[in-house]
């Protein structure tokens, strides 16, 4: 037995115009949100900030994040700031920030020589994976039509 009548007529959704936010600052709300999230996967950024201001060659690696950062913004922008995320995202970024604590707990490190070592996942891959997970979240995907995600993927 249905629970709605049937002559009930399904409204479309309404576009984030006067009675939602506007989608820049739906987008300005979600590059917040990015740039808050990066507590979850702090150790990575505090290595990363180590090696970036204690080696004089790899200190250029600091603009890299700031670079692309912009670079997806830019991408975002020139597709209208859709806001056609996919919730893959948050898997993406809910296994990133699992594996980081997992890491941080059991220390999983590949000893090469004394002056190089791996960490399991390397903190180049959890930059990328988060990258992509907030794409993902906020901006869309391929799959769905919306380009987002591809057109941001060489910021990233």
């Amino acid at each position: 037995m249905p629970t709605l009548p049937a002559t009930a007529e399904v409204s479309p959704l309404r576009s984030a115009g006067a009675e939602g936010l506007a989608l820049s600052r739906a987008a300005g709300l979600a590059a917040i949100v990015a740039v808050l999230g990066l507590s979850t996967i702090f150790s990575t950024v505090g290595a990363l900030w180590n090696l970036w201001t204690t080696d004089a060659l790899k200190s250029i690696g600091m603009f890299i994040p700031l670079v692309s950062f912009v670079l997806v913004l830019r991408a975002w922008r020139s597709l209208g700031w859709e806001m056609e995320g996919s919730w893959w995202g948050l898997v993406v970024l809910v296994v990133t920030a699992a594996a980081v604590h997992i890491r941080d707990q059991a220390v999983l490190v590949f000893v090469f020589s004394p002056k190089w070592s791996v960490y399991v996942p390397p903190h180049s891959l959890v930059a990328f994976a988060y990258g992509a997970g907030v794409v993902l979240l906020f901006g869309g995907h391929a799959c769905s039509g919306h380009h987002c995600f591809r057109s941001s993927f060489c910021g990233l």
